[in-house]
């Protein structure tokens, strides 16, 4: 019975070892055929994206082909061309973009230049040559201001900001990234204004200002959720998780990043999606929720594999071994420590050698900034000597006017004298012609003779007094008399004083008062001055004086 007994637990024990043997197997082969899934839809969906990205190549290669060599259209086909090589392996991204520049350059396209310098700064921040990029984009920088592109503009302190972030420069990169936002919120551009929030919230946190950090992200969130932005809620939640995770409020944290992931996996990014993974490790593996954060690491490390993330391969090799050392797994857990050390060492070497780098750089960053402040500064002073030179032309042009108008006032001053002369004579002579009707009826034959005589020895308009009415008409009315003469040179001077009257606008009875005779004498002189014109019925002789006057310098 006893042997029966003991048959009988060993078989019960061998059946339990079994049974959690056949458990493990399972689920060793349901993450196999997890993992087989993922890389086999991973497969097919980047040879489709490759092949997408093979034929657009193919396209523009056929059309520069055909497109004349010095063509703006030809620039922008380069600077497309120069971006799609960005998603090639073996892209020959500098080749297109330098071309683009050159020939935009040699045509004076300065849409074309600016482009090509992004694809160029764009470029050289990738290699981590970061002087190179900020050089293309202090140029682009330079002639968006010149053309006075608003847009270009702040996309340029936009990319000089990420520049001078990825630099360690921070203060440089805040100043660049608050000048693009002051021109997105003027144009209420929502999606820039988002992503530039978060960058400047991302620079606080960094900076371990997680007050200024949390007040920058929450604008950007509330400006993203307002406008349903799902590329900004997606990084903005992957932001603020990692905020509350770093503040230890892990649970707030987990239901971040898991809204994180949900829009990860929305709007397909792939690198998105590996840091959200990554960062539910963690929160996993601060929770002793061991098997998940596994399994979130595995998903994180095949992700960073696929986008070529060196740090997030490392973070992912790192939360591996954390979680099966917890998990028991030790002979796994040394496998991905070993992984995590052989990267690490590698990254480290490759992170000394870009400090080395980056020191030497630093002092050439600053010297390009120093060179383009100068470069401003050269270009405000040019304009404020050019504002300088306007406002004293502008001054000597209101002396010179003043004066012109002083001495114009005083020739029309002059003139209003001479007709205020000839009309006292005018009322003298209408007097004496009174007093010559009492004599014709009153006096005797040969008193009437001798004051007749004495009236036609007084002429209104005397020699003198037409010679110093003409002086003073000129003045205001330079080579009227001449012109008029040159253009009716059958015109009498008397004709010619008629016309100079009707010139200043004189009444008939202002004419008639100043020329001694009566508005009717007047109208028929007119009419005798329109006929000399040769004038037809529908114009008038005012009109002709005035274009007379108008054409003297033509003359």
């Amino acid at each position: 019975m006893n042997l029966l007994i003991k048959l009988f637990q060993s078989s019960d024990c061998a059946a339990l070892c079994c049974l959690s043997e056949v458990k493990c197997w399972l689920r060793k082969i349901i993450k196999v055929k997890f993992v087989f899934l993922m890389l086999l839809g991973s497969f097919y969906g980047h040879m489709a994206a490759s092949q997408k990205y093979e034929q657009e190549i193919d396209s523009i290669s056929k059309v520069l082909e055909v497109l004349p060599e010095e063509d703006t259209n030809r620039v922008n086909a380069l600077i497309n061309m120069a971006r799609l090589q960005t998603f090639k392996p073996t892209g020959e991204t500098l080749k297109y973009a330098k071309w683009a520049l050159e020939l935009s350059e040699r045509l004076d396209y300065q849409s074309g230049i600016i482009e090509s310098c992004f694809v160029l700064g764009y470029y050289f921040d990738n290699s981590g040559r970061y002087v190179n990029a900020l050089e293309y984009l202090y140029k682009a920088l330079d002639i968006s201001i010149k053309i006075q592109d608003g847009g270009l503009e702040a996309n340029c302190h936009n990319f000089l900001g990420y520049i001078h972030k990825s630099s360690g420069q921070y203060p440089e990169a805040l100043t660049h990234y608050n000048k693009s936002l002051t021109y997105w919120e003027q144009q209420k551009n929502p999606n820039m204004e988002a992503l530039i929030l978060e960058n400047i919230g991302g620079i606080y946190f960094t900076k371990g200002d997680n007050k200024q950090a949390l007040e920058y992200y929450n604008q950007a969130f509330n400006l993203a959720k307002a406008n349903n932005l799902d590329r900004r809620l997606g990084t903005l939640y992957n932001s603020l998780g990692e905020f509350y995770y770093q503040d230890k409020d892990f649970d707030k944290a987990l239901e971040y990043q898991q809204s994180a992931l949900e829009y990860a996996i929305k709007i397909e990014s792939t690198r998105l999606q590996s840091e959200v993974y990554g960062s539910l490790s963690e929160v996993y593996l601060v929770n002793d929720q061991s098997q998940e954060a596994f399994a979130m690491a595995e998903k994180a490390l095949y992700l960073a594999r696929l986008s070529n993330s060196k740090h997030e391969m490392l973070e992912s090799y790192q939360r591996l071994y954390t979680s099966l050392q917890q998990l028991g797994d030790y002979q796994h857990a040394y496998e991905y420590q070993s992984k995590y050390l052989a990267l690490h060492d590698s990254l480290s070497n490759l992170e000394n050698v870009q400090a080395i780098e980056h020191l030497k750089y630093k002092h050439e960053i600053e010297l390009v900034n120093e060179q383009h402040k100068a470069n401003v500064l050269r270009r405000n002073a040019l304009i404020g000597v050019l504002v300088a030179l306007l406002i004293i032309g502008m001054l000597i042009f209101n002396r010179r006017y003043l004066i012109i108008k002083k001495k114009l006032d005083s020739k029309r001053q002059l003139l209003n004298y001479s007709i205020r002369s000839l009309e006292e004579k005018s009322k003298l002579v209408e007097n004496v012609n009174r007093e010559l009707q009492i004599f014709k009826q009153n006096a005797t034959h040969d008193v009437k003779i001798k004051k007749f005589n004495k009236v036609l020895q007084f002429n209104i308009v005397t020699d003198d007094d037409w010679e110093n009415f003409k002086k003073a008409f000129e003045d205001v009315y330079p080579n009227f008399l001449a012109s008029l003469r040159y253009h009716y040179p059958n015109l009498t001077t008397a004709e010619i004083r008629q016309a100079a009257l009707i010139k200043m606008k004189l009444t008939i009875k202002e004419t008639a008062s100043i020329l001694g005779i009566t508005p009717e004498s007047v109208k028929k002189s007119r009419h005798r001055l329109k006929k000399k014109l040769e004038l037809s019925e529908n114009k008038s002789v005012d009109e002709v004086l005035n274009n007379l006057n108008a054409s003297i310098s033509n003359d």
